[in-house]
Order: C-alpha cells, then structure tokens, then sequence
C-alpha cells in the first residue's frame, strides 16, 4: 500500500450536526453548539483487511493523538474542533497483521462562521439601455473566500447569480457584477453560502425598469419656426377633497360672526364637508427632471359651493419614475350653487390665490394614486379667509 496510499490522500467536508441534547432535572436544554463532519479518505490496497487511522493535533509545537480507530472502509468521518492535525493510515492484512503506515499526511479544519450582510449598495437596479454592467457592493463579516453569493426571488428556487464574485481578504465585503441580459424586474433577496455551508440572506434587493416618458401616448406640438417639437403627457385625475377652514386667519364682520354661528349651531355636521375634486391637465415630458404644465380642476363641496381652479404646474421625478411631485400655484373662484348652506363668508363668488403640493406613485405605466394638500386665500381689508384643502385620490396619463 505504502507509496500508493501516501500520494492518494484528501479530505472532504461534508455535512454538519448537532452536538447533543442535555437533560436537566429542571429544564430541558437544547445544545445549540454545531460541528462539521470531516471525512478522511485513502485510495484501497489489495489484500487488506482492514485499516488502522490514527489522528494527532498539533499544540505547542508537538503532537498528541486524539483519535484511533479501524475501518474495513477506504474512508473515516471524525468531527474535530478547529486547529492544525495530522493523519496516517496503517492497512492489515489478509491475516490481520499490521504493513507498513503511510506518511502523516498534515491538514487544517478552520473555524465555520456565519456569514452576516449588514448593508448593500445600491438598494436597487434601474435598468437603463445604454448601461451593460450593473455592480453590487455588500458590506459584511465573515463572507469566506469562494462563497456563492447570488440573489434569489423570495419563495422560489429561482436565482440570478453574478459574472464576476470579489470577495475582500478579510470577509468584510464583497463586489457582484451582473450585466443587463441577466437582470429582471422584480423584488430579490441577497444570499450568500460559505465554503463552510452556513449561509445567511437579506431583502429587499429591487430591480426595475424606468418609466420611459418617450414611450407616452403624447401630443407633439411643431414649432416651425426651429423644426423643434414638444411632447405633452395629458392627464386627468379624481380626488376626494375635504375642506377645512383656519380660523386664527378668518376676519368677519358682527353680522357675519353671527350668521357664522347660526350656521355652526345648524350644520355641525358639516364644519369640513367632504367634496371631489375633477382635474385634467396638459404637461411636458421633454425632460426627465423637470416638467412644467397647468391644470384646470373643478370641486364641488356637499354645502353647495362649487370651486373652480386654474394652477400653473411643476413635475418632477424622483430617481425610480415611478414616484413623482407635482407642484401647483394659480388662483380660484368660489361660486355657490344649490341651496345656500356654506357659511357667510364663502356664499359669495370669491375669488382666491392658491397653492399646493401632492406626491404621486405610478402603480402601472399610466395609472398612478396621489396624496397631497393645497392652501387657499383670499387678499382683502374685510372678510379674507384661509381654507386648507387636503387631497387623495387616483389618475390616468396618456
């Protein structure tokens, strides 16, 4: 066996395993402790009967033996706690009598630690066509070298794994390397296996597509006098719209503070009345940062007031499209309709400034919901007011 068995030695790690379980007489302990097996594996020799395998571990510069056994197998599965050892096989014969022991064979079992992922960079991937390669920087502890690290959709098997893997020497961080063709839409989870086995993942890793304004339905408006064309989104909106009035800058005169009162004391139910709110606008889409537009909209208010609105606009998106800002400054009129409940100082036709400001997010490519709030006032000696006009609602753009 001799030269044979010293050239053909490995060792392989397979699997890990519970230490044990504790009984106590009070309580019952779970011993969370894991250690991996290690398989010892020799190639076989003719006319053996079994093998003796003995085991030392280095300390202080000497050995000590920690392990013997015998095996009719060509391998041993031990579970030895990190640090340096050496191995050696002694093959028996047919008649049980020892031959002659390969070489000691040195090897290293190493601490199995966990991976941990504390953060990541970028926390998303925007697919864009003129961009090839997308990089993903992770920042960890104890991601060994040659780890698999990839990322995989929650509750499937289904994984997208990098080109490129670089792993930092001290397991602090890593760089993925991914190209277009690989990525699709949709949310992932970071994962990562050690050589060891022990993995750790973390989400939500997002890659997603830009909300191409090219691609709108648009009205292009030639210029000929520079061969220039515009595009313009249309939109239209439905919001519910309660009003609120801000008493600390209402101004009113006795009889009006009186007829106020009356009203209060006749329509306590309807101090903010809920009313809706119609919008259609025109914006453009010629940039990506800023767009500028204006809408007209139209609120009608369950007291009998019918508010109309004409506001310049400012749009502006955030990194991802698909979350946007519109931005609103124009003026009103107030014009009463029906039957007269509104209180005295808006039962006139009045006209007011206005502002606003609401957040917008695209659920598909021309359906979005909004949320926001405007601020009416009115500029005069007597009888100005201050109405605060919350806002939520939904929208198509084409």
């Amino acid at each position: 066996m001799g030269s044979k068995t010293t050239s053909r030695l490995w060792i392989l790690i397979l699997t890990l395993i519970p230490l044990h379980v504790l009984h106590t007489q009070d309580s019952f302990i779970i011993e969370t402790t894991t250690r991996f097996i290690q398989r010892l594996t020799w190639t076989a020799a003719e006319n053996v009967l079994r093998y003796e395998v003995v085991i030392q571990e280095e300390t202080g510069g000497t050995y000590r033996q920690v392990w013997q056994g015998f095996t009719s197998d060509t391998f041993i599965e031990v579970s030895l706690s990190p640090g340096s050892y050496r191995f050696r096989v002694i093959p028996y014969d047919l008649f049980n009598l020892p031959s002659q022991a390969s070489a000691w064979v040195l090897f290293v079992i190493r601490p199995a630690l966990a991976p941990e992922i504390e953060s990541f960079r970028p926390q998303s991937f925007i697919i864009q066509e003129d961009q090839t390669e997308y990089e993903l920087n992770i920042r960890g502890r104890n991601i060994s070298q040659g780890a698999f690290i990839f990322l995989r959709r929650p509750g499937t098997t289904l994984t997208t794994e990098p080109i490129q893997t670089t792993i930092t020497p001290d397991g602090n961080s890593a760089t993925l390397l991914f190209t277009r063709d690989q990525l699709e839409q949709g949310i992932f989870l970071l994962h990562i296996i050690n050589t060891s086995g022990l993995e750790k993942s973390m989400g939500d890793f997002v890659i997603e597509l830009p909300v191409i304004q090219q691609e709108d339905d648009v009205i292009e408006i030639p210029q000929t006098d520079t061969g220039k064309t515009y595009s313009l989104n249309v939109f239209l909106g439905l919001s519910w719209t309660p009003l609120y009035e801000i008493p600390q800058f209402n101004q009113q005169s006795d009889q009006q503070q009186s007829d106020q009162q009356h009203y209060d004391q006749q329509s306590s139910d309807q101090q903010h009345p809920d009313g809706a709110t119609l919008r259609f606008g025109l914006i453009s889409s010629n940039s990506n940062t800023f767009n500028i537009g204006f809408e007209l909209s139209a609120a009608y208010y369950l007291f009998g007031l019918l508010l109309l609105e004409n506001n310049f606009l400012v749009r502006t998106h955030f990194r991802s499209q698909r979350f946007f800002i519109f931005f609103r400054l124009g003026a009103g009129f107030i014009l009463p309709v029906g039957e007269q409940t509104a209180p005295t100082q808006l039962d006139t036709k009045i006209v007011y400034a206005n502002a606003g400001i609401s957040f917008c997010y695209a659920l598909f490519r021309n359906f979005y919901i909004e949320a926001g709030i405007n601020y009416s006032y009115k500029f005069a000696v007597e009888n100005h007011f201050s109405l605060l006009k919350p806002m939520l609602g939904i929208g198509v753009k084409w």
